[in-house]
């Protein structure tokens, strides 16, 4: 079971933030931009062969399946999946939440100038649609 032990961290831990990312926010929409995201990213794990050659750093064999495909730790691998998915889900959360409350912004903005004309019109006798039709406020 220990062999297992960096599998199941990454799982909880990867796994679960992207879940609640997932289960959250509404996206969807955004599936395709996320899997090319990951399909982009995952290579690069394959540099971490690098440093376990070089022995900057090592897994213990007794924590991990011991499986490498092109140098590097299948978990590894895992690993950059559930990262970079959870960092592409996370952005895309964070941009529509901020393009949603520009938008509310906006119509607020908005609705304040049009008041704002009304006010003016009415100060100065004419109706509402009469300061919009001729821009004399």
């Amino acid at each position: 079971m220990k062999q297992y032990s960096y599998l199941f961290t990454i799982l909880a831990f990867g796994g679960g933030s992207l879940v609640l990312i997932w289960l959250r926010g509404h996206l969807r929409r955004y599936a395709r931009f996320v899997l090319f995201f990951v399909v982009v990213t995952v290579p690069f794990a394959y540099f971490e062969s690098f440093g376990l050659r070089w022995r900057a750093w090592a897994y213990n064999p007794a924590r991990t399946i011991h499986r490498h495909f092109l140098g590097a730790e299948v978990e590894s691998y895992l690993f950059m999946a559930f990262v970079s998915a959870a960092v592409a889900s996370a952005t895309l959360v964070y941009a529509t939440r901020e393009e949603a409350r520009r938008r509310k912004d906006q119509t607020r903005a908005r609705t304040a100038e049009e008041a704002a004309d009304g006010v003016e019109a009415v100060k100065s006798g004419m109706a509402p649609g009469d300061c919009m039709q001729t821009g004399q406020c």
